[in-house]
């Protein structure tokens, strides 16, 4: 069943009774997704149906412009992220300089209670609304006593001892500490835009790159060159080198950001296209001649196939290796030379046999990591089981199910399906058909649930 995305407007026919979660949602982060699953839970619970109330864009784009945040996502891609939570609908109001001037409890009865009958909503502990954002969760509950809703405020969940909360997020972007963005986030920061023609000296070197022209008020990145992906209007999806600033060696540059899609061959000009950014290279600086720049730039193309993609032959010098080495590479080195030997010195004839020393290195260091997880000690004597999610998923949806399981506590280790899948799980390669996690035996149902719940909500979507 698909969620259902409406557009509210005065006259709008009310939607019924419904459990409602109510907030900007600017990057749909680990902590909004914990809220909107609270939520659906809530409307499970009670038999209603779930609605997330949000508005096609910040109220300070409206109210203060020339001071709005930069924000995290395009309303379309907002709208996708808050549908993955599993919401039946999705109410979408229009932000204007007429609802900004009205007080809270009118906008609670012209908006809300006009909208629908809530049962319950269920707001961030820092929800503010209304004219001037004088009404809070207090107005709220004072207001839900007299029209008969429960109001559910939920404190902010924190990592590393702060608040997470979409001007963190902002800040960690525009300060390039990616992947601490993309832990809270639940996936990788991204910006949207169009692709103009540019100057041409990319094509020049061997390098064309899409210039794109971001939309209004997207948070770019602080200047540096990333490793990310590029997904265009067909849904296809291209690993890419990003450049984000004024280039050094072209200061009369206008194109402040640009795009190298490794392997596209095509048009991009005129379309929409999303840049993931997934790791920060490096600065932008100068070379002393284009040659240097063009060997600079081939090392950042081979950093971003590495990080964010893989030629299509690649997956397969994986598996040979992965398929035999790692189930004793992960043994450690004297219980692997105790059961049949090193991974290497597998004969010639042998079927997992890959003549790959880089691989083997990749693999070997797989299976280090590996062991190196240790559970939390005041866990250190409870059993842990294997959980198996039986769900397609890509990295994408990798990060999204990972921030889910962090928001709801539940410690975790991920885990191989098969062993020939764990090196290619910490390469990046995502793209399985099944994956596992590990949990202490305290907290199986409670992952069973939520695994199923994320399975589910994939397959509505």
């Amino acid at each position: 069943m698909s969620v259902s995305i409406i557009n509210w407007q005065p006259g709008t026919e009310p939607l019924g009774s419904a459990v409602v979660a109510i907030g900007v949602f600017d990057g749909v982060h680990v902590g909004h997704q914990a809220l909107l699953r609270h939520t659906v839970a809530d409307a499970a619970a009670r038999g209603a149906h779930s609605v997330a109330v949000t508005f096609d864009r910040d109220p300070d784009q409206v109210v203060s412009p020339e001071t709005a945040a930069p924000q995290l996502l395009t309303l379309a891609d907002k709208l996708a992220a808050m549908s993955r939570c599993g919401v039946d609908a999705i109410l979408v109001v229009p932000f204007t300089s007429q609802l900004a001037e009205l007080t809270p409890e009118s906008f609670l009865d012209s908006v809300l209670l006009a909208a629908l009958a809530p049962v319950a909503v269920h707001v961030g502990s820092d929800f503010r609304f209304g004219k001037m954002a004088t009404g809070d969760v207090s107005t709220l509950q004072r207001v839900g006593a007299l029209r008969g809703f429960d109001v559910v405020p939920h404190h902010l969940i924190t990592a590393d001892g702060e608040a997470i909360t979409s001007t963190r997020i902002r800040g960690l972007v525009a300060a390039g500490k990616i992947a601490d963005a993309t832990r809270l986030l639940g996936g990788h920061p991204c910006v949207a835009g169009t692709v103009h023609r540019g100057r041409g000296e990319g094509a020049g070197l061997g390098y064309p790159t899409a210039n794109v022209v971001p939309v209004e008020f997207a948070a770019l990145p602080g200047d540096g060159v990333y490793a990310g992906r590029a997904t265009l209007a067909d849904a296809s999806s291209w690993a890419a080198a990003i450049s984000v600033g004024t280039p050094p060696m072209f200061p009369e540059a206008k194109d402040h950001l640009e795009a190298h899609l490794i392997d596209f061959a095509g048009d991009l000009y005129d379309q929409t296209i999303t840049l993931e950014f997934w790791e920060r290279l490096r600065d932008l600086q100068g070379y002393r001649t284009l040659d240097a720049l063009k060997s600079a730039i081939a090392a950042d193309v081979d950093r971003s196939l590495e990080i964010a993609g893989f030629t299509g032959a690649a997956p397969a010098d994986w598996l040979p290796v992965a398929s035999r080495a790692f189930d004793t590479l992960a043994a450690g080195a004297e219980a692997e030379a105790a059961r049949r030997g090193p991974a290497s010195e597998l004969s010639e004839d042998d079927p997992s046999y890959v003549d790959d020393p880089a691989a083997l290195e990749a693999a070997e260091q797989a299976a280090r990591n590996y062991r190196k997880f240790e559970p939390d000690e005041a866990r250190a004597d409870e059993a842990w089981i294997h959980v198996l999610a039986d769900m397609p998923f890509d990295k994408q949806r990798f990060r999204a199910i990972d921030g889910a399981l962090d928001s709801a506590s539940i410690e975790h280790v991920w885990e191989p399906y098969a062993p020939e899948e764990a090196p290619l799980m910490r390469r990046g390669i995502y793209d399985l058909e099944r994956f596992s996690v590990s949990v202490p035996e305290s907290e199986v149902e409670s992952a069973k649930t939520l695994l199923a719940s994320l399975r589910d909500d994939g397959e509505r979507s």
